[in-house]
């Protein structure tokens, strides 16, 4: 399982973030762009294969595209306690599915190990079916390397 973090992280400056919420428009917005690599979305290629993105969710750090393995659009956020950040979590679970209704939730994949130094705290994915059989919501809290947390929404069309 490939995160963003690292190019992502790289590409951008970083900031404390605010109130982390994804929305049903947000959702929509993406699985119109998500069957076409983004391209809707994609702004300036800030590194090798990362691209801003137009679509930026509400006090998201930061959001990109990554096209260089799969086609993925990200956001993060960064709190200061891990309560912080499994709240928002929940909270992003609870609007996803409410968007998503039908598609099959399951937790990390098995034998699935985070980047060195990062400890995953909380993680659920959302597969598609139909047109988006491809398609595959994941949310993350993970502890980083420097010990702040982050919240990542990623939708992934592998």
């Amino acid at each position: 399982m490939k995160f963003l973090s690292a190019g992502l992280a790289l590409a951008f400056a970083l900031a404390p973030a605010a109130h982390a919420q994804m929305t049903c428009d947000d959702v929509s917005r993406l699985h119109g762009a998500v069957l076409y690599d983004f391209e809707s979305l994609a702004g300036d290629e800030v590194d090798d294969e990362i691209f801003k993105t137009s679509l930026v969710m509400a006090g998201a750090e930061t959001c990109g595209i990554d096209l260089y393995f799969e086609a993925i659009h990200s956001c993060w956020w960064r709190f200061s306690s891990e309560q912080e950040a499994v709240a928002a979590y929940n909270a992003n679970v609870a609007t996803l599915a409410s968007c998503i209704p039908g598609w099959a939730r399951h937790g990390a994949e098995e034998g699935a190990t985070p980047a060195a130094g990062v400890r995953n705290i909380a993680e659920i994915h959302f597969a598609g079916d139909g047109e988006y059989t491809d398609v595959e919501w994941q949310l993350v809290v993970e502890q980083g390397t420097d010990s702040a947390y982050r919240l990542w929404v990623e939708l992934i069309y592998f």
